[in-house]
């Protein structure tokens, strides 16, 4: 385990070799399309007497799963500002899912990124070798796996919580020490929900935090920073026009009183 964390360490210094960005980011998180998995689980819960993890190792998006990814690709399209950056976890199911939300109109760069995986619980979280990833997203050019480990998963069943919940203490920083403002995160369930302090995503869900040092708290999708930044520039034009009205009408009251 303490190779797999150096690995990943290594590998995402290695991706993030530009200088710290300015302390807060924008980022835009969305959870993979509906799999195999999913829809097991919906039958089976997780847990529930006579459950038996059914081998859908590194699991895939269902029709109805690449259906969603399809719709969610307006929505991500719509966001502003648009995203600086498309961080995607190496699970075929978010690739896939980026791959139908993002790629077909995303010119931004793109870094696929063992950090953003999620939690090993069942055989669906364990990963595949870079290159059964480059050979099945072959018709992606703008996805990477050159740096990506030949194992970048954990391997000892059940992933411990604590080791988790480091590991997405170190994504976090990482996104915090990208040059970077807004940033597009394609990931999971339990990453997201860590993340963000224990918020629910639907699959395909797509929604937009501000992420600091100390918090991750949601952002309104039509009131983003940027946004935010032109309604105080109304605000102070507002102020200096008033202001100069004011100066005219006393300059008028006192050259004709």
């Amino acid at each position: 385990m303490a190779s797999q964390q150096k690995v990943s360490q290594a590998h995402a210094l290695k991706a993030s070799s530009r200088p710290a960005g300015a302390g807060s980011k924008i980022i835009r998180l969305m959870r993979h399309g509906t799999t195999e998995m999913n829809e097991y689980l919906r039958q089976r819960p997780y847990g529930s007497p006579n459950f038996k993890d059914p081998g859908y190792y590194d699991t895939r998006l269902t029709e109805s799963g690449k259906e969603g990814a399809k719709r969610a690709e307006a929505v991500a399209k719509s966001l502003e500002p648009q995203p600086d950056l498309l961080v995607i976890s190496p699970l075929t199911r978010a690739l896939q899912t980026a791959s139908l939300a993002f790629l077909p109109w995303y010119s931004g760069r793109v870094i696929v990124e063992p950090l953003a995986r999620e939690r090993v619980w069942l055989s669906s979280d364990t990963g595949r070798s870079p290159d059964l990833l480059a050979q099945d997203f072959k018709d992606y050019p703008q996805l990477s796996f050159e740096g990506l480990p030949d194992v970048w998963w954990y391997t000892g069943g059940l992933e411990p919580e604590e080791a988790f919940q480091e590991r997405v203490k170190e994504f976090k920083e990482w996104l915090l020490q990208r040059p970077e403002t807004c940033i597009a995160i394609v990931a999971h369930w339990g990453l997201i929900y860590e993340l963000t302090g224990g918020v629910d995503f639907a699959n395909c869900e797509l929604r937009s935090y501000l992420l600091t040092s100390s918090k991750c708290e949601p952002l309104d999708q039509e009131m983003t920073l940027k946004q935010r930044a032109g309604q105080n520039r109304n605000l102070q034009e507002g102020v200096l026009l008033a202001a100069g009205i004011l100066i005219v009408a006393l300059m008028y009251a006192w050259l004709f009183s």
